[in-house]
């Protein structure tokens, strides 16, 4: 009888997975209808249309699970829906939408006996501790470490925690749901059409006043412009195998989201990050010499820049360098009180008016992913982060030598500019992995697109390997 029972679950697996996501569709629709602030969201609408076309488009990204990844990065830019109201832990319809696929995805793995299989791939295992290790933190964190502080409530500490699970789910759902480079270019072409939108939105102001109905609240965070730069620019130069008008229009992209950034140039984190991305992408196709020289000359235009604008030393910058300093050492204090897994998500900031900073007793953040990192996860959760981010270096760079021409190469060029970028844009605000309480989960529509990215260089791999 049990053998019967699971060769009849066998043979109609598909169908179970289909009714599965069919009905976490329809779970998930009624919870958003039921969360939803009144006045906001029509419910009885969200019900009874959204519905059937949620519960279709589920069944189609079983089938084809790119179309969720492209959903994903249109919703980032145009779709403004979010669940939550008033809290930095709302979620945007770009996160609803990488649950909704996460779920698709290990339904899918779990139907056809293939769990753990993305294991196989090296920057796999230290996002998998990274993780861990925050759910480790996560749990530290509700020990009264100071007693005589509030602590971060359970809903921003959880909301701290999923933006780590959230980014590496993104990462692993392009490296282990893109089957060809097709989808890989269609993600990447669609992510510059939109992201070109913006941009000459910015530039142009009769433009951007039309634009500026559309595109989201939060799209704007540094990691857009970063790999907006970084895979225009890459694509321009290394893409030998596009039309010269395209390859034209893209580095006509590059350098405008470049002048955009520093229209703004008091903001370095909207125009420094990029730049370090459009030097290394330079310097990944030069020879060595040309490359130095490059990193001089590019090295002197910055310099020449903030003498120009006079900002680095002046004025708000000056205080909020001063602050930052001063900011550092205070949670060097706080850190001592847990420094292998640190105080949890969200938590320093409550713990930060102990410690008065020039004089006053308020709460304040780092403005740095890292120092951020320490103070939520510990040195062991730094540690593994790096770790990640060396082994995505490592093979970005040995991809770099496997695709002599075309896309593949100027995308894994791309992603390597994007990745110095990115963690450059780390010691300018918590970018990367937002922090709760600062950029939060309204400027994780721009850090979710670095994951998103990166995760493409594992899918060339995967590729590459199974050709």
């Amino acid at each position: 009888m049990i053998d019967r029972t699971i060769a009849v679950l066998t043979a109609y697996r598909l169908v179970l997975i289909k009714a599965t996501a069919v009905s976490l569709v329809l779970f998930l629709v009624a919870l958003s209808a039921f969360l939803l602030p009144h006045g906001i969201y029509n419910r009885y609408f969200l019900l009874t249309v959204g519905t059937p076309i949620l519960a279709a488009g589920a069944l189609v990204c079983l089938r084809f699970p790119s179309l969720g990844l492209i959903a994903i990065v249109v919703s980032d830019f145009l779709v403004s829906f979010s669940i939550g109201t008033g809290s930095q832990t709302s979620l945007g319809a770009p996160l609803l939408l990488l649950m909704a696929l996460s779920g698709l995805w290990i339904l899918d793995d779990l139907a056809n006996r293939r769990p753990l299989a993305f294991f196989h791939s090296p920057p796999v295992v230290p996002l998998f501790w990274f993780v861990l290790v925050a759910v480790l933190a996560f749990l530290n964190g509700l020990l009264p470490w100071f007693p005589l502080a509030s602590h971060a409530t359970f809903r921003a500490q959880a909301g701290g925690l999923a933006m780590f699970i959230l980014a590496a789910l993104a990462f692993l759902l392009v490296a282990f749901q893109t089957r060809s480079v097709g989808w890989l270019k269609a993600l990447v072409w669609i992510f510059l059409g939109l992201g070109s939108i913006f941009v000459f939105g910015r530039l142009i102001p009769r433009l951007g006043y039309i634009t500026g109905r559309y595109i989201v609240y939060g799209i704007e965070g540094s990691l857009i412009w970063v790999w907006l730069v970084s895979l225009s620019l890459s694509q321009a130069i290394y893409n030998n195998k596009l039309h010269t008008v395209w390859r034209a229009a893209l580095a006509f992209l590059a350098l405008a989201t470049i002048y955009a950034g520093l229209s703004k140039i008091a903001w370095t984190s909207g125009w420094l990050p990029s730049g370090i991305s459009a030097v290394i992408i330079l310097i990944l196709g030069m020879s060595p010499l040309i490359g130095m020289l490059t990193v001089i000359g590019g090295s002197f235009a910055a310099f020449m820049v903030q003498r120009t604008a006079n900002f680095v030393m002046s004025g708000d910058n000056e205080y909020s360098l001063v602050t930052r300093f001063e900011a550092w050492a205070i949670l060097g204090k706080i850190i001592k009180a847990s420094p292998l897994l640190g105080l949890g998500p969200g938590n320093y900031y409550w713990y930060t008016p102990l410690f008065p900073i020039l004089g006053y007793a308020v709460q304040f953040n780092s403005h740095n992913n890292y120092v951020d990192l320490v103070a939520q996860c510990g040195i062991i959760g730094l540690a593994c982060f790096l770790w990640f981010a060396w082994t995505i270096g490592r093979l970005g760079w040995r991809l770099k030598s496997s695709f002599p021409s075309g896309f593949e190469k100027a995308y894994v060029i791309g992603a390597l500019g994007g990745l110095a970028g990115a963690l450059a844009s780390g010691m300018l605000g918590d970018w990367i992995i937002p922090f709760v309480y600062n950029v939060g989960y309204t400027g994780f529509r721009a850090s979710l697109l670095g994951w998103l990215f990166l995760g493409g260089l594992v899918a060339l791999d995967r590729m590459k390997s199974q050709s």
